[in-house]
């Protein structure tokens, strides 16, 4: 939180607190040093409020899915299976220690959404602090995850069932054997623009966008991410995102992506 949010939340803590006290209420911040939630517990009954909205609101599910340190702790608590992670301020010691811990890590905005600023597979230092800066672009504080291989799900419940499910897929593109990373994104985005305003969502639709600049004018794309490994591999082959970050529209293309290729690739002959 800003800093006059975080003075505004201290408030409305503070006066919720001490009406709790005073009907036999025990209360405290769901995450110690964090004024965003408060737990109140009577009678064997545990609720979080964000500071005046109440448990009751739809919204508050929204506000502690958002809260990435909030809902991994709830979800620690509900016997969840949950990655270790810390959450950090900047790229200092704290963040590097717990990347040399766990060796390949993920990288998330605390409080941000729609995959913003989220960096994936982490596999060193220097990786780690660019992560950390991107993420600080969209929240003041960051969170260092461990890695965990696997699909990536979002799950819709209400009313305490499931009504949708989600798989979320990086993005990819197929190379010509010609083009380079820069003329094929910019040809995918072209492609999902045109389905949205043909569906009538133009809103809807967020571009993929490039980090770096080798993969929007240098190498050309034909499967292989570089001459070294073109062996055995044919033009046509998707190029897939190692690492991103970003946000996705309903397809999973993700805004951003790394640079892939470290070198000049040629079509297979």
């Amino acid at each position: 939180m800003k800093r006059d949010q975080s003075q505004d939340a201290q408030t409305h803590n503070r006066l919720i607190l001490k009406k709790a006290e005073a009907l036999g209420i025990a209360g405290r911040l769901l995450i110690p040093g964090d004024e965003e939630f408060l737990e109140l517990t009577w009678a064997g009954k545990r609720i979080v409020v964000n500071r005046t909205r109440s448990h009751r609101m739809p919204l508050l599910a929204g506000l502690l899915a958002k809260n990435k340190a909030a809902s991994n702790l709830l979800f620690a608590r509900s016997g969840l299976p949950v990655p270790a992670y810390t959450v950090v301020s900047g790229p200092g010691e704290e963040a590097l220690q717990f990347w040399r811990a766990h060796r390949l890590v993920t990288v998330k905005p605390l409080d941000a959404s729609r995959s913003a600023g989220v960096t994936i597979r982490v596999r060193s230092e220097d990786e780690l602090v660019g992560a950390v800066r991107r993420a600080l672009v969209h929240s003041d504080r960051v969170m260092l995850q461990k890695y965990v291989h696997g699909s990536d799900y979002r799950v819709l419940i209400v009313g305490g069932r499931v009504v949708g499910a989600l798989e979320y897929r990086a993005a990819s593109v197929e190379g010509d054997g010609k083009s380079t990373l820069g003329q094929l994104i910019e040809r995918l985005n072209a492609e999902q623009a045109s389905r949205s305003r043909r569906a009538g969502a133009v809103g809807s639709y967020l571009p993929v966008d490039v980090l770096g600049g080798d993969a929007a004018g240098g190498p050309c794309a034909s499967g292989q991410r570089s001459r070294r490994r073109t062996r055995g591999r044919r033009a046509g082959a998707p190029v897939r995102a190692g690492q991103y970050g970003g946000k996705r529209d309903q397809r999973g293309a993700v805004r951003q992506i790394r640079r892939y290729a470290s070198g000049p690739c040629a079509r297979r002959r």
